[in-house]
């Protein structure tokens, strides 16, 4: 037995200010309006990429814009991340990770996986890959489940994360007693391939699938499940791994109440416009993946 999953109470939003960046950090603040999260920002350089010299600064404008747009709180990390390793610190204080860097193709990701991955690995943190451009709240969600517990709990996460959407449990057995707001779909071929299919057939904004606890070296020879659908999806994906643990508690609980702005919902699609130039526009834009 467990408890049911609640709704993210801390989020934090991972950029290298690429366009992939600035996709995450806005999905992020659509989910901590929805939810009443705190949000917090940290920057994390590509491989091999010297830090930028103004990174402290760009990530402090992007969470005031965030904050006065979205009415969330909204804060920038004093720590600026060159490795997977150096995020961990603020990953342990998060219930959920949305995560945003352009792909990276050379020798030490082929090796290792690209960044995500290597979070995905030490990290029992769900974790939000932001693809499509966030212009809304998500309105529907496709859950790869399989017979084991771990899709109990997956289920609940993804009903507590889409608080309105609509859900689609894919699965190769049609499962009872199946909720108003669930559809269920059928299939025995190879699980990643036709996941992504099924989305594409229903347009699902968002794919949840769970990843079971393995070594990077498994992962190379065999891919899991939720790395193929990581590699070969277009939209966004959340990777839940089996074993994760939500941080939030009486600790979450005290930050919230000693947080500065107020938290108001507000509705997607039609925020005001920010008080602060687009921080992209005033550091020469962000990059393309």
């Amino acid at each position: 037995m467990h408890a049911a999953a609640m709704p993210p109470q801390f989020i934090l939003a991972v950029t290298d200010f690429s366009r992939r960046g600035n996709i995450a950090l806005t999905r992020a603040a659509l989910l901590s309006a929805l939810h009443g999260a705190t949000l917090k920002l940290v920057y994390l350089a590509c491989p091999g990429e010297v830090r930028p010299a103004d990174a402290s600064t760009r990530l402090a404008l992007h969470a005031l814009q965030l904050s006065q747009r979205h009415g969330i709180r909204a804060r920038a990390s004093n720590r600026l991340g060159f490795t997977v390793e150096d995020l961990l610190p603020e990953v342990q204080r998060a219930d959920l990770v949305v995560w945003g860097t352009a792909p990276q193709k050379n020798l030490q990701t082929f090796f290792m996986g690209q960044p995500v991955e290597q979070l995905l690995q030490v990290a029992k943190r769900p974790v939000l890959v932001a693809r499509r451009e966030a212009e809304h709240d998500y309105r529907s969600l496709i859950v790869a489940i399989d017979s084991t517990q771990a899709s109990s709990r997956l289920i609940d996460l993804s009903f507590a994360l889409g608080e309105s959407a609509q859900v689609e449990l894919f699965h190769a057995v049609r499962t009872p007693n199946e909720g108003k707001r669930v559809q269920s779909a059928m299939d025995h071929d190879d699980a990643a391939r036709q996941t992504i299919a099924q989305q594409q057939i229903g347009g699902a904004e968002l794919i949840v699938v769970g990843k079971r606890p393995s070594s990077r070296l498994a992962d190379f020879f065999s891919q899991s499940t939720a790395s193929r659908i990581l590699g070969h999806s277009n939209t966004d994906v959340l990777v839940v791994p089996h074993d994760w643990e939500p941080a939030s508690g009486a600790t979450a609980a005290k930050r919230l109440s000693t947080g500065e702005l107020a938290v108001r919902r507000v509705r997607a699609g039609a925020p005001d416009p920010p008080h602060l130039p687009n921080p992209a526009a005033v550091f020469g834009g962000a990059g393309q993946v």
